[in-house]
């Protein structure tokens, strides 16, 4: 068997990211290239301009070819923003003859059969995310594969988006000369980057600070919990040091990256920062301290939101050991002990899976790659000096059960004839076929690598100006 490349992308609210891996018959992933992009086409996770994004995502491409080669045609895209809605299913699938081991075929037919809820008018279904079997009524069952039983039930969170917001990522693939091959909710993606099995396994909760988001997600008894967002990110921030001190927003975000500190107590009070303001040409001092304080304010806001969004969800109804952070609002120094602050008697912690830290061109205030791989880490973006090598990631260790890697086409049979390889409207072509059950089997396959993979992305180029 030959290895396999995928392409994933993420568009983001200030960049483009997208990153090529390959997966070895062995099923260990290595990260090829990466690049990143600047970006301005995304609000609130909402494509506004589809040429700027066509732009962003084609250079993006065109650099991952330049470094690693041919390309894949279809892409694995990811989802955030106020529009995904996370909707809680249940699928069942009795075993014939009964009492026979469970194969993966009827694990795929159980959580196909979890996808048939009726969702809100608009609102499309791209992703189902198995957390809990049960056999015969015996629950908590991690791999059903193998158990005799007579009936087959899973526990299910989908990921719905709207259908003009997947015709708009479509446009854009397809602007390019691509197929959407499946679409990733980011929580997920993030939370099997950064967090281990055993993480998973006890408890974790992955918060992910983006521009114009915080988006979170929770990963309880080694399966995905729930997730959801708060309407505040970075860019709030770096606003409220804009506006305040009476500033650019480029100035402002400089000075953020500079010499901001979520922890006004942990500066002195002697230090002072020179900001350049608005209709002036010599920068003016400040004190330091006064300038963390602003952003310090922001932050925590932004840490009790996530704990109130958390706890109404009914997501900290059980005690959660750690809080990880990620993203490009984790990079600012104290954020972990902010968040510490809110989230009480919980270790909150900001894992780079080894990575090494890289900090934006204070000339670039917005920044282009802020995290790289080192050669040994558990996910290596290789640059042009620094070799490849292969690993596989968590979230295949984690999640490599519930999305079983080899199943077989007559699992879709049960929803109908097979349709067309081809689609009458070849914009919608790849996502297409999926819905209609063509894709299925390759969803299943392929589910672990490219959630995993998309997670690395989002590890290893986090987007600048968050």
């Amino acid at each position: 068997m030959k290895n396999h490349r995928v392409v994933v992308a993420d568009l983001g609210s200030t960049h483009v990211c997208a990153l090529v891996a390959e997966s070895s018959p062995e099923g260990r992933v290595s990260v090829l290239s990466a690049a990143n992009v600047a970006c301005d086409a995304v609000r609130d996770g909402k494509i506004v301009d589809r040429d700027q994004a066509k732009t962003a995502l084609d250079a993006a491409l065109k650099d991952l070819s330049e470094r690693s080669g041919p390309l894949p045609d279809a892409l694995f895209l990811t989802i955030g923003g106020g529009d995904v809605s996370y909707v809680r299913s249940q699928g069942l699938c009795p075993i014939v003859p009964p009492d026979r081991p469970i194969t993966r075929d009827d694990v795929l037919k159980v959580i196909n059969h979890s996808r048939q809820v009726r969702l809100d008018e608009g609102m499309v279904e791209v992703q189902a995310v198995p957390c809990a079997f049960a056999v015969d009524g015996a629950g908590d069952i991690r791999q059903p594969v193998g158990v005799a039983g007579s009936k087959l039930e899973v526990k299910s969170i989908l990921v719905a988006y709207p259908e003009e917001g997947i015709d708009a990522l479509e446009s854009v693939a397809s602007g390019v000369g691509r197929e959407i091959e499946q679409i990733v909710a980011r929580p997920l993606c993030s939370g099997l980057a950064v967090l281990t099995p055993e993480q998973i396994e006890s408890g974790a909760v992955v918060i992910d600070i983006g521009g114009d988001l915080t988006e979170f997600a929770v990963f309880r008894n080694g399966a995905l919990s729930g997730a959801g967002r708060v309407p505040l990110g970075g860019k709030v921030v770096t606003s409220d040091v804009a506006k305040l001190l009476k500033t650019s927003f480029e100035e402002a975000e400089n000075l953020k990256i500079r010499f901001g500190s979520a922890i006004p107590s942990a500066v002195s009070d002697r230090e002072s920062i020179d900001v350049l303001q608005l209709g002036q040409i010599q920068r003016r001092p400040m004190q330091r301290k006064v300038f963390c304080e602003i952003i310090s304010s922001r932050v925590s806001e932004i840490a009790k939101l996530a704990k109130a969004a958390l706890e109404s969800g009914g997501l900290l109804i059980e005690p959660v050991g750690t809080v990880v952070l990620t993203g490009g609002g984790s990079l600012l120094p104290g954020v972990d002990k902010a968040f510490g602050e809110v989230f009480a008697k919980t270790r909150v912690a900001i894992q780079d899976l080894g990575l090494r830290v890289k900090r934006s061109d204070p000339s670039r205030p917005r920044g282009s790659l802020r995290l790289l791989a080192l050669p040994g880490s558990r996910s290596n973006a290789a640059t042009k000096n620094s070799p490849r090598r292969p690993n596989r990631t968590a979230g295949e260790a984690a999640f490599g059960r519930s999305f079983p890697r080899s199943v077989r086409a007559e699992a879709a049979a049960h929803e109908g004839p097979k349709k067309s390889r081809r689609s009458a409207n070849p914009k919608r072509s790849a996502l297409s076929r999926w819905r209609t059950g063509y894709n299925r089997e390759r969803w299943a396959r392929r589910s672990v690598l490219g959630s995993s993979v998309l997670g690395i992305r989002r590890t290893v180029l986090v987007r600048g100006g968050n």
